[in-house]
């Protein structure tokens, strides 16, 4: 595979012309909490092994921008702004964080499919979000998954 553009304007060029017909419309948003675990969740959508990712309605209200419609198409970056991959969302299920079983994770990452595993990264991560808006984490939490298809780069 060649080297994605190193900037969102330029990456979205080369997606429009490898993929026809996307439009003008697209949103940016960043993965992960670091450059290297955005490395790591790139790698792992462009290779085809990532599908979805889960956010919490909470923020959503908080984050207009953060709201997921089907069809939105996204540019993830990591955290040094590079794009790593153009997404098309599928519509967004809503659900109760104690109701996320191995159907929803199976479109995570092969380290975090196992719901036990995926609740051990997400609680911690989410805890710490939410403390900055007076929010904790409850079983009852609403849970937005994610399923995306990947559109740009295609695994080689």
């Amino acid at each position: 595979m060649t080297e994605a553009p190193k900037t969102v304007a330029a990456f979205w060029d080369a997606a429009r012309k490898a993929v026809p017909g996307l439009g003008e419309a697209y949103a940016v948003k960043r993965l992960g909490t670091s450059q290297d675990i955005a490395e790591r969740l790139a790698a792992l959508i462009v290779s085809g092994e990532k599908t979805g990712t889960f956010t919490l309605p909470w923020l959503h209200s908080r984050h207009p921008d953060w709201i997921p419609r089907a069809g939105q198409l996204v540019v993830y970056t990591d955290h040094n702004d590079v794009p790593q991959a153009l997404i098309r969302q599928r519509a967004p299920i809503f659900m109760r964080y104690d109701q996320i079983g191995a159907a929803e994770t199976a479109c995570e990452g092969p380290g975090a499919r196992d719901p036990n595993v995926w609740r051990e990264i997400h609680w911690p991560y989410w805890t710490a979000q939410l403390k900055g808006y007076d929010l904790a984490p409850s079983p009852d939490m609403p849970v937005c998954v994610e399923l995306f298809t990947l559109l740009y780069p295609k695994a080689s």
